[in-house]
């Protein structure tokens, strides 16, 4: 690489780009390579610098100048930020310029700009400061600038003293006072003590507000003519500039010119070769220089004001933007940067005024503008969009009633009347609604917006009933005004989303019938779905879901909720013809899996369930033997079997040779004194002498988990064996004489039924009082054995019976609910069994209440098969026990 030892007259880079220096020594590389970046021939430049020592600071700043000039952003950064550590001030500003123009804001936000501000400060505090770093000082957004302006300001007006005839600079230097209000005279004279030429563009205009401020309105006027005279010289002259020039001037004309201060706006507005903007930026204009000086003339020009306003098209006529003009940025060709539109056309200190002067709809439009300027400022800082009911008071009493204007601006109007009283304590909801209907709908004629109209549905939100009486009032407005599709649901869609959020399906569906009336767009559609389906309208959902697939395979929702409308096996065609919606659907997984599990439980519910429970009970009831038909004795069967089949002829009042028996639910007898005893008719089963009769219904069978869980022997039909009737007489002659197995069946059997009777005898008593009946429990199960054990059926009653009056007592006597009151009957009972073993009281037999009579077991077993009349609710089963041992 070749070398060469830095000569002392060897220029910096600042030199090169700001000072005129002249062509160096051709004999000195660098200065070859200087005259080259001089000339702007950057790539020849970066070649003849990299033949020369890299590591110097002033040739390290100048090759990292030149790949920035090539475009080589990154390199160049690169380049500078590995030797920061010995860069020199044109180095540093360099660095700093190509920080702070970075879009990656964030990054230097973070970190490149800890690391370069501090230098660049030590660089701008120094005794002499490169015109580069003087740039990236001011061109740079800082963010210590932004915490401390003032600081700001000390530090370019030190910079100014360095380079007074720095524009740019002083520039900086004026804005950063502007910032600080600073006085309007200090921010003059700033600008008024540069005297080199020729001044940029942008310095004039800066210097011409700033001496319009301080009233040098002539010099003001002076340095606009210049401008224009020079926009003018330019190839192509910005009609922009030449515009805001004359804004400015007419500005200053209002100033100077007592008698006409309006006119040069008023040339302005109904100047036809002006934009629409413009023209209602002069109107505007001029109304507020009539409310500062020239007062007769504000009606007219409120109303040139208000018509030119209305000629612009879409645009949103009632916004605290009406009020004034924008400031808005604007520059030129060579101007050197942006700047700020002249200011004119404040319309806000003017309030009462043109409240007080201004007629019919100008006054309107007046007051409409006045109200949203306030309720935007109020939302504007304010943490909390809940505003005092005084603040809505106020508004409404500054907007009045517009209702009689409904057409007017275009819908805008009777909206923000609408959103005002909204907000207001106990609005009518159902009158608003219709208000709402018809600002959205004048404003869907004229195709303009309603930028508040959101408002009411942020209230809406927070108020269900609310958004109830609004959508009846909404829903009458469309049943008496006529409004084709797609026109209708785009009007109410916020609403009917609000509807739905809040669960309000009557109202919704009320409203979709209406707006969704040849409107195939899927959304539509779906919301129509939606709302039949809750309203339990399938076949209108189904369809409109339908609708939606056709547009839409992929709508998630609607396939979703398809699959809840199928319910049972009639909705199998459905769910066949939704099949290749599910199969094919493609959205993300959630959604898949979502899509899949509910595709699962509608499959199951829409299985044939009678067909599949058909199919179980028949499989349960193969299980059984097969109807006898050979001769059968008494001693071929047990005794459960033949007490349960003389039982069932007895309730079912049926002859010896009837086969087809009716349930049990339809007899006027009782079967057994307790369900489980019930459970004989099991043993009748198995005995091949009945069978469960074809007739018999499914819901006699409960069904869990694809098997029978029981009978329920009160439903069942019966079909008997032809063997029954030569059975039933035999049974009925044996007159105590029972075959020898049953004499070991008797007395579990008996005590069976026995105990059954105690207990049906206990949730007797229980009802009788409107208590629930005694719980199933091992204390129940105990007492009734313990019973049977020592006492006859009819003592047992007989201490129940006491134990019911105790329990009665108890309760009354003491706060304890019904269920206790029931336990304590099974207790008091107790008790009195206690005082029979002790011998305190004696237990007297009861007869068997006519509300409880006996069952066909009992009269069967102790009746008809042992001919003992009712021994078994007489006697003691230990007496009855050892009476058969004795034979």
């Amino acid at each position: 690489m070749v070398t060469s030892t830095p000569l002392l007259d060897n220029c910096s880079l600042s030199d090169l780009i700001f000072l005129k220096v002249n062509k160096g020594d051709s004999s000195n590389p660098e200065k070859v390579a200087d005259d080259l970046l001089r000339e702007a021939r950057y790539e020849q430049a970066l070649s003849s610098y990299l033949q020369l020592d890299q590591t110097d600071p002033r040739l390290v700043a100048k090759i990292a100048y030149c790949e920035w000039m090539l475009d080589q952003y990154e390199e160049a950064r690169q380049r500078l930020i590995v030797r920061i550590e010995t860069l020199d001030g044109d180095g540093i500003a360099l660095l700093s310029k190509l920080i702070s123009i970075d879009r990656d804001f964030w990054k230097r936000d973070g970190d490149d700009e800890a690391l370069i501000w501090p230098r660049l400060k030590t660089v701008t505090s120094a005794s002499t400061v490169p015109l580069i770093a003087v740039f990236a000082r001011i061109q740079g957004r800082w963010t210590a600038d932004i915490r401390d302006p003032a600081q700001k300001l000390h530090d370019l007006s030190r910079l100014l003293a360095f380079y007074p005839d720095c524009q740019p600079l002083r520039i900086a230097v004026f804005e950063s006072m502007q910032r600080m209000k600073v006085s309007a005279e200090e921010q003059y004279a700033l600008l008024h003590a540069h005297s080199s030429s020729p001044l940029m563009p942008k310095f004039m205009w800066l210097l011409a507000s700033a001496a319009a401020e301080v009233g040098r309105f002539d010099e003001a006027l002076g340095y606009l003519t210049q401008l224009e005279s020079n926009e003018h010289l330019a190839d192509q002259p910005s009609q922009e500039v030449l515009w805001e020039i004359e804004i400015a001037r007419c500005a200053i004309y209002a100033k100077t010119n007592p008698l006409e201060p309006a006119s040069g706006f008023i040339r302005l507005g109904n100047d036809a070769s002006c934009s629409f903007e413009g023209r209602v930026i002069a109107h505007r204009s001029a109304l507020a220089v009539a409310c500062e000086s020239a007062v007769h003339l504000i009606p007219e020009l409120a109303d040139s004001f208000l018509n030119t306003l209305e000629s612009i098209k879409n645009d949103i006529l009632i916004s605290s933007a009406g009020l004034m003009n924008p400031l808005s940025p604007f520059t030129g060709n060579r101007w050197g940067g942006y700047v700020t539109s002249w200011s004119c056309g404040d319309l806000t200190p003017y309030k009462q005024l043109l409240i007080d002067t201004t007629k019919d709809r100008s006054n309107r439009l007046i007051c409409a503008l006045f109200v949203i300027e306030t309720l935007e400022s109020a939302f504007l800082y304010t943490d909390t969009d809940e505003l005092s009911a005084e603040f809505w008071d106020n508004l409404a009493r500054d907007l009045g009633d517009v209702t009689e204007y409904p057409d007017e601006f275009k819908g805008e109007l009777l909206s923000l009347y609408t959103v005002i009283h909204a907000h207001r304590v106990r609005p009518n909801w159902a009158k608003l609604g219709q208000y709402w209907m018809i600002s959205a709908r004048v404003a869907q004629e004229h195709e303009a917006e309603l930028p508040h109209h959101a408002l009411i549905i942020e209230v809406l939100d927070k108020q269900a009933e609310s958004a109830r009486k609004f959508a009846t009032g909404v829903i009458k407005y469309l049943k008496n005004h006529s409004i084709t599709s797609p026109s209708a649901f785009d009007l109410v869609e916020e609403l009917v989303q609000s509807l739905t959020r809040h669960r309000l399906y009557k109202e919704l569906y009320q409203l979709m019938v209406i707006v969704a009336k040849d409107d195939e767009r899927s959304d539509v559609q779906f919301y129509l779905g939606l709302s039949s389906q809750n309203m339990k309208q399938k076949n209108e959902a189904v369809s409109a879901y339908q609708h939606v697939l056709t547009k839409n395979p992929e709508h998630h929702s609607a396939l979703f909720n398809v699959l809840l409308l199928c319910t049972d096996h009639s909705d199998t065609p459905l769910l066949q013809q939704i099949e290749p919606y599910i199969l094919n659907f493609s959205g993300d997984a959630e959604q898949e899996e979502e899509l899949s599990e509910a595709w699962i439980s509608a499959q199951k519910r829409c299985e044939d369930k009678n067909a599949a429970k058909t199919h179980i009970i028949t499989r349960y009831l193969s299980t059984f033997p097969p109807l006898l038909e050979d001769i059968v004795r008494p001693e071929d069967i047990s005794l459960r079997s033949a007490v349960a089949l003389m039982a069932l002829y007895r309730c079912t009042h049926a002859e010896p040779h009837d086969t087809d028996l009716y349930s049990l639910d339809e007899s006027s007898l009782s079967f057994s004194p307790v369900i489980p005893n019930r459970a004989i008719l099991f043993d009748l089963l198995q005995s091949g002498l009945a069978s469960i009769h074809p007739a018999t219904p499914a819901d006699a069978f409960p069904v869990s988990d694809g098997k029978v869980s029981g009978i329920r022997f009160g439903s069942v039909r019966w079909h008997m064996s032809a063997s029954c009737e030569a059975l039933i007489k035999q049974l009925r002659t044996l007159n105590g004489d029972l075959p020898e197995r049953w004499q070991k069946e008797l007395i579990p059997f008996a005590r069976e039924i026995a105990q059954g009777e105690i207990m049906e005898y206990l949730g007797f008593l229980a009802e009788e009082r409107r208590w629930p009946e005694p719980r199933n429990t091992e204390t129940l199960s105990d007492l009734t054995r313990e019973l049977i054990n020592e006492l006859s059926v009819a003592q047992a009653f007989n201490l129940a019976y006491l134990g019911a009056m105790s329990a009665s007592d108890y309760k009354q006597k003491y706060p304890v609910n019904a269920q206790q009151a029931t336990d304590m009957l099974i207790r008091r009972t107790g008790d009195r069994l206690e005082s029979v073993r002790s011998g305190r009281y004696q237990a007297k037999p009861y007869d068997r209440p006519w509300k409880l009579p006996r069952s066909a077991v009992s009269i069967v077993l102790w009746g008809t098969l042992l001919n003992r009349g009712d021994d078994g609710f007489t006697q003691r089963m230990s007496d009855i026990k050892l009476e058969f041992l004795s034979k």
